[in-house]
This record gives C-alpha cells, structure tokens and sequence, in this order.
C-alpha cells in the first residue's frame, strides 16, 4: 500500500518564494509613493487602516513560509524524508529552548521590579514580546535553513 504524503506538490514552494518576494516589492512601491504623493488623500487613508496593512503582510508573510517549508522537493525520496523530521526537531528543540530562556527572564523582570518606574530587564521583556510574536517565522526559518543544510551537505558528500 502506498502512503499519501501530505506535502503539497513542489510547485507551492515557487509560489511561496514569489509571495516572499512580492512583501518587499509591495512595502517599496509604498515608500517611494509616498515620497512624493504623502499630502494626498490616498495616504491619510492608507495610514488610517495601517494596523490591517501590517496584519495583510503578516498573514502574506505566514502563508509564504507555510508554502515554503511544507512542499516536496523535486526529488523526494526516504532520505529527504530523515532530513525533513530531523530538522523539524532540531528547530523545535531550538524554539522551545529559546521560550524557556525568555520565559525565565520574564519572570525575573517581574520579581526583580522595585518600586515605580521600568526595570533594567525591560529591554529583555520588549525582546522576549517580540520574539513571542515572531515564533511561526523563527520555526519556519530556522527549520528551512537546517533542512537545506542539511541537503547540500549530502549532496556534497556524494559528489566527492
């Protein structure tokens, strides 16, 4: 019986790499725009509705990274499949270490806070939000970059 994988077809990845591409292109278009046209009325609604701006790239942003790390490659094959779970794991080991690092440091900007005013762990909690916020990025990136390693270093490996 054959197994149904439940990667998407290898074609996604492309598409992914232009929704990638088009974040940039678009965020460009909008500055140099701007640059010259900023007293009309275009922008004062543009910047009107700019959280909804953010949360559409966010969202762009996610659906490239989605497309990019869960497609085939264009030969996939068992060994391809060993790299696949080993690089989910090294970034999830990876990821969680890092929550517990900024967990920890939260808790200790929390318990260390004397009497009125910011703390001197405050830059570490605007770091640990930030991160927070970005952990479907990190995971997607850091599973990519692993996995591709991971990769060329066979291939390399079998060219010599």
């Amino acid at each position: 019986m054959k197994k149904k994988s439940i990667l998407l077809p290898h074609a996604c990845q492309k598409i992914g790499w232009w929704l990638l591409l088009l974040i940039p292109l678009v965020w460009g278009a909008y500055e140099i725009l701007y640059r010259f046209f900023h007293e009309t009325n275009l922008f004062a609604v543009v910047n009107n509705n700019s959280r909804f701006i953010t949360m559409v790239f966010y969202l762009v942003v996610i659906a490239a990274a989605f497309l990019i790390c869960l497609s085939k490659e264009k030969v996939e094959d068992e060994m391809v499949s060993q790299y696949r779970l080993k690089a989910i794991g090294i970034s999830a080991y990876v990821n969680f270490l890092l929550f517990l690092v900024f967990w920890l440091f939260g808790a200790l900007d929390h318990g260390f806070r004397f009497g009125h005013g910011e703390s001197w762990w405050g830059i570490v909690y605007g770091t640990m939000q930030v991160f927070f916020g970005l952990i479907p990025f990190t995971t997607a990136g850091l599973y990519y970059l692993v996995f591709k390693w991971m990769l060329w270093r066979s291939r390399r490996e079998e060219a010599l």
